[in-house]
């Protein structure tokens, strides 16, 4: 007997996706200083870019294998592994580079202390966790400040 294809699970990709959205935004701290105000975006932000930002971003090296022999090819059948990518940059006019370093990497543990309060990201996973960590640190001269951009792999194991 055939499963039907409307009833082939896909991949958690975009429910994880928008749980992280609802989760960061939620709860990360807006800085104190209304002159850096927070967007969290579920994708590259448009026009609006305020002072800082945490973008749930794009998927990468998605990857599936058959789990469990179902002979519908149905739910439990496939094991996914994937590398979700965020990014938090923070500007901060002025030359406080440590401040704006600080600031960015204050957002991170927030994020990583969603992921690691509920490892299983509300039941839609096997399990997530923040994997590496890239940053740079720039002035940039026509804005006259700091960026700080740190870039945050979570990697995730479900089963679909």
């Amino acid at each position: 007997m055939t499963t039907p294809a409307a009833q082939i699970p896909v991949s958690t990709v975009p429910a994880v996706k928008a749980f992280l959205f609802q989760q960061i935004s939620a709860s990360v701290t807006p800085n104190p200083n209304p002159s850096f105000p927070l967007l969290v975006t579920y994708d590259q932000p448009g026009t609006n870019q305020p002072a800082e930002i945490v973008v749930v971003g794009s998927t990468r090296h998605r990857t599936a294998k058959p789990f469990q022999m179902v002979g519908s090819g149905g739910h439990g059948w496939l094991y996914e592994e994937y590398e979700l990518e965020l990014e938090i940059a923070v500007f901060h006019g002025g030359d406080d580079a440590q401040g704006c370093y600080e600031r960015a990497y204050s957002i991170l543990g927030q994020i990583e202390a969603v992921i690691r309060s509920d490892p299983s990201l509300g039941g839609r996973v096997v399990v997530a966790h923040p994997a590496t960590t890239r940053d740079t640190c720039t002035w940039e001269q026509e804005h006259k400040g700091r960026l700080v951009v740190v870039e945050l792999t979570v990697n995730v194991s479900a089963q679909i």
